[in-house]
């Protein structure tokens, strides 16, 4: 019994231990200044938990932290970024103009009245149709575009844009706010922000470790 105490107040103090480590890199890193983590600054009151249970929720209230703020980060910055459309009226023939013109893979395609997302048509979609023996370049976009849209808002996070972009097997997601289109995420983008996500989480922990 003697032992048991022994192991579970050495258990204890190595949790307390790190979770003091882990409050001030919360206190140190930018990304996560902004979260509220005074809940975790009494360390007095502790009580022994599982290692398991212990660090899953020390886990969880980063992994929430970070998912917050590169949700704001990317999907806020895309919003501000021209976006290309076609209106139900465009032909196949002007789709593959502003293809080239403006070197994007896919642009959705907008209500001429008011302005509302009816479809979306990408350059694979043209490059399947033309093979076809009704393909015509004055054919309307509208008769081969995808009606069935997957979007995302401003709350959407990178997470969740992975997790669209896998099981949904697409590349380009609209961001669609009250009907209104703010923009596009595209594969592309979601790859480069984790990467340079990465890259800045890594130089502010080697940063506050050599302090």
């Amino acid at each position: 019994m003697e032992e048991k105490k022994e192991n579970i107040t050495k258990l204890f103090i190595r949790q307390k231990n790190c979770l003091s480590f882990l409050v001030r890199i919360f206190t140190k890193i930018p990304i996560l200044q902004q979260h509220h983590f005074s809940k975790c600054r009494g360390l007095k009151g502790i009580t022994y938990v599982s290692r398991k249970g212990f660090y899953a929720r020390i886990l969880k209230k980063i992994k929430d932290a970070l998912n917050i703020k590169m949700a704001r980060k990317l999907v806020t910055k895309l919003s501000h970024r021209q976006c290309f459309t076609l209106i139900e009226k465009d032909t196949l023939k002007t789709a593959s103009e502003k293809f080239e013109k403006h070197n994007v893979g896919v642009m959705p395609v907008l209500n001429e009245k008011d302005k509302s997302v009816i479809g979306i048509i990408s350059e694979r979609d043209l490059a399947r149709y033309i093979c076809r023996e009704e393909f015509k370049s004055d054919l309307l976009v509208i008769n081969i575009m995808t009606k069935n849209i997957i979007s995302c808002n401003l709350n959407t996070s990178v997470t969740e844009l992975m997790e669209i972009i896998t099981s949904q097997k697409i590349r380009h997601i609209p961001i669609i706010e009250e009907k209104k289109l703010l923009g596009i995420v595209s594969i592309g983008d979601v790859v480069n922000h984790i990467i340079e996500q990465y890259k800045d989480e890594n130089q502010q922990l080697r940063d506050f470790i050599n302090q």
